[in-house]
């Protein structure tokens, strides 16, 4: 009963087994369902499909995030501030535009419109361009250095309106900030002082005068602010000959002026001569000015000025 069946043996069906039984036996037996006596269905190939399935789903999923992780926009840092402390607006750094990529366009257009239209004046230059110290802007006769040395007014020919240029009244000697006809001595634009020479002259306040006797020839040197210098110097009457071939022989003409008689010369350099009255000496005077010169009417005016002494 228990032991292995051998192949030949058949097992009976129902239908032969309910032959044998009565029909009050045959009524209490029920057939069980095919589900309970057949061999359950293997399920394993469709177990290993479904996770190889998931798995991979699950690897590409981690994939896809680590490489959004990796190579996205980083999260913008928030910068905490402390309270009491000021607020700083970070700068944005400032890219450089790689040559040969057009470079972005703002997009926002400026809302104030400028009220001055340009021009189509030229750029201005490195080198100022306005009046020199050797310009004369009103015409009176004076350079914008002379009108700074005596505090005229460089856009006006009659600073004191006495109807008088500011240029004529120096050359005579008289002060251009004084209608009242001041001297430019008595307004202390000039100083009157006495030389080793023996002459006497007047000469701007603000200049500085220094005198040598070097060599037995005694010499007054004026010295200008702008590095213009006046020269004064006594020689022996017997010298004049030499002096003037050093000078080149410049042709001079007669001059007079307040009494005085001398000669002046007729080249482009200013230089007067002055002959003592017992005609033992002369003292000539240059105006070492340049190609430029900015105080020809106060060099006329110290000119002027000249005295012999008694």
């Amino acid at each position: 009963m228990f032991g292995k069946k051998k192949k030949g043996d058949a097992q009976p069906t129902v239908a032969q087994a309910g032959a044998n039984i009565t029909p009050d036996v045959v009524e209490q037996i029920r057939v069980m369902p095919e589900r309970f006596y057949l061999a359950p269905r293997s399920r394993s190939n469709k177990t290993f499909l479904v996770v190889g399935v998931v798995v991979i789903v699950v690897g590409l999923l981690t994939a896809v995030a680590l490489a959004f992780w990796k190579f996205g926009p980083a999260p913008a840092e928030q910068e905490t501030v402390s309270p009491g402390s000021p607020s700083v607006t970070p700068t944005p750094e400032v890219v450089a535009t790689p040559a040969g990529e057009p470079s972005a366009v703002p997009t926002i257009t400026p809302t104030i419109e400028p009220t001055v239209a340009p021009t189509d004046a030229p750029s201005p230059s490195p080198t100022p361009s306005g009046p020199s110290g050797a310009s004369d802007e009103d015409n009176d006769g004076l350079t914008l250095d002379e009108e700074r040395l005596y505090t005229t007014q460089p856009a006006v020919s009659d600073s004191d309106g006495d109807s008088y240029s500011d240029g004529a009244e120096i050359r005579k000697g008289y002060s251009p900030r004084d209608p009242s006809g001041r001297t430019l001595v008595a307004d202390g634009l000039f100083t009157a002082a006495a030389t080793t020479g023996g002459f006497r002259w007047a000469f701007p306040a603000a200049w500085l005068a220094q005198e040598s006797t070097e060599g037995g020839l005694a010499t007054v040197r004026l010295d200008t602010k702008t590095g213009e210098t006046i020269i004064a110097e006594r020689h022996p009457m017997s010298g004049l000959p030499t002096l003037l071939q050093r000078w080149g022989n410049p042709p001079v003409q007669e001059f007079s002026a307040n009494g005085v008689v001398g000669a002046r010369s007729a080249d482009a350099i200013p230089r007067y001569y002055f002959v003592a009255p017992d005609k033992s000496a002369v003292v000539a005077i240059t105006y070492a000015a340049g190609s430029s010169p900015s105080f020809s009417t106060t060099f006329a005016a110290i000119i002027g000025t000249f005295r012999w002494e008694p």
